[in-house]
C-alpha cells in the first residue's frame, strides 16, 4: 500500500509542476476588480476540462466552495504549495477528510484578450497532462466572461489568492500566499460541514 501510495505522489508531483508551469504562463489578468465591500462572489462563466459550463456564483450556491486564483509568473511556487494539500483535504473522496467536508473545489485560470488564442492550446496541454480527477477542479474562463476579483494590492497580484464561499457564495476567508498549515486551519475552518 506504501509503495502505491508513493507512486501516486510522484504522478502527483509531476502532474501538478505542469500544470503551475502551464497556469504561470497563461494568468495574467488585466481588469481586476476588488472584492472589498463585496459578499458574493461575481458572476462569471468558465468551463472545465470535461466541457462542462459552470456559472459563478449559481453553480457553487448550495455548497461550500474553495476557489484559487493565479494571475502571475510569481504565483507559480504558491500554487505548488497548495495542490497536494487541497486534493488530500478537499477532494480525495477516500481520505478521513471526505466525512467532514463536502466542498466544490475550482482553480481558475483567465484568458486575457491576449492570450485567449493559446486557450485551445493550453485546455489540450492539460487535458493530457492532468489527471482525470482534477478535470471537473480546473475551469478556464476569458475575462470578457466577466470581471475575476483580486485584492488589488500591488504586491498581492504576484501572489496566489484562496478563497473560502459558504452555501450562499459569499467570502468568508481569504488568504494568499504559498500554502502554511495556519492558512490551511482558517480556510478549512470555514469549509466544514455544518
Amino acid at each position: 500500500m506504501t509503495a502505491i501510495l508513493i507512486k501516486f505522489q510522484d504522478k502527483l508531483k509531476r502532474h501538478n509542476y505542469f500544470l503551475s508551469c502551464v497556469l504561470v504562463i497563461i494568468l495574467i489578468i488585466n481588469n481586476i476588480q476588488t472584492i472589498q465591500g463585496q459578499k458574493t462572489i461575481p458572476s462569471f462563466q468558465a468551463v472545465d476540462l470535461h466541457d462542462m459550463t459552470v456559472n459563478f456564483p449559481d453553480d457553487v450556491k448550495g455548497k461550500k466552495t474553495l476557489m484559487a486564483f493565479a494571475f502571475s509568473q510569481k504565483a507559480q511556487e504558491n500554487l505548488e504549495s497548495w495542490i497536494e494539500p487541497v486534493y488530500y483535504e478537499f477532494i480525495d473522496e477516500n481520505s478521513l477528510a471526505s466525512l467532514v467536508y463536502d466542498v466544490n473545489v475550482y482553480l481558475v485560470i483567465v484568458f486575457t484578450k491576449v492570450n485567449s488564442a493559446f486557450r485551445q492550446k493550453v485546455r489540450s496541454n492539460l487535458k493530457e497532462n492532468v489527471l482525470k480527477e482534477f478535470y471537473g477542479n480546473i475551469v478556464l474562463c476569458e475575462e470578457s466572461a466577466g470581471y475575476i476579483f483580486f485584492e488589488t494590492d500591488e504586491n498581492q497580484s504576484e501572489i496566489l489568492t484562496v478563497y473560502a464561499l459558504d452555501t450562499n457564495a459569499e467570502v468568508k476567508e481569504t488568504v494568499t500566499g504559498r500554502f502554511t498549515e495556519k492558512k490551511m486551519e482558517l480556510i478549512s475552518a470555514k469549509l466544514e460541514i455544518d
